[in-house]
């Protein structure tokens, strides 16, 4: 997986989300209590896939991240929209 610092990060409904992508890991704000949340952007690691999603440690909301390096961009994923 390539570096991820500086791509934009987007919700799955499209809006852009504060967030601070650096190297492989990502941060961001949980969409439901505001909770920081990690994720890392290569395979079998934290928020890769809905069995390695990333875990909200305020209300347990689980996300998925999904990296589009063509556009530079990340989309982040409430698990259970997927």
């Amino acid at each position: 997986m390539a570096e991820i610092t500086d791509y934009l990060v987007i919700s799955g409904g499209g809006a852009e989300l504060k967030a601070d992508p650096f190297g492989e890991s990502l941060a961001f704000a949980c969409g439901d209590c505001g909770h920081p949340v990690v994720a890392v952007a290569e395979k079998g690691q934290r928020g890769s896939s809905i069995e390695n999603s990333s875990v909200c440690r305020g209300c347990w909301q689980h996300y998925v991240v999904e990296v589009r390096e063509s556009v530079e961009k990340i989309v982040v994923y409430r698990a259970h929209e997927l």
